[in-house]
């Protein structure tokens, strides 16, 4: 019983705190641009939870974060809920079999996966579509995925926080 309610809690935090990132994300104001790029707050909350968590919660928040990712950036569901899912359970693959989730190891594969997903992301609908691609891409993705990536470094201590004491 103890057991399943804390299971309860720490979900509940989690899900709080993407209602809170997803509303911080998709204002325009509370979080603000730095050098043309807001960050995706939201594929590095999907990450940092990936890393302490079983397989399937890893996969719905990934899935989750996703698909209110795609919501926020460009209107439609899709590449970011797809993306996500896949990254996060490789994540969590990768952390349950393979390494323990300390500071260290999360933030080194949030940052390859935040750059994976931004790249892909970047070459399959800009580049493909032929837009400006060299001044959108340092104009725009480069602050953006540092800045994404920045914000995993609180996320990070936020969702170990919450995965140690609930």
């Amino acid at each position: 019983m103890m057991r399943a309610s804390r299971t309860f809690f720490r979900f509940f935090g989690y899900s709080l705190l993407l209602i809170i990132l997803y509303v911080f994300q998709g204002s325009g104001f509370i979080i603000p641009e730095i050098f043309g790029g807001r960050p995706l707050m939201l594929i590095s909350l999907a990450l940092c939870i990936a890393s302490f968590e079983n397989t399937l919660p890893s996969v719905i928040f990934g899935a989750l974060c996703g698909v209110l990712t795609d919501i926020s950036f460009d209107g439609s569901i899709g590449y970011f809920a797809f993306a996500l899912t896949i990254v996060c359970y490789a994540e969590n693959f990768v952390f349950s079999k393979y390494f323990v989730p300390s500071f260290v190891t999360v933030i080194v594969f949030s940052f390859a996966a935040v750059m994976t997903v931004m790249l892909v992301y970047y070459l399959l609908f800009v580049l493909i579509a032929g837009l400006d691609s060299g001044v959108l891409f340092v104009q725009h993705y480069i602050s953006r995925i540092l800045y994404t990536f920045a914000v995993t470094i609180p996320l990070y201590f936020l969702t170990a926080f919450l995965n140690k004491n609930l």
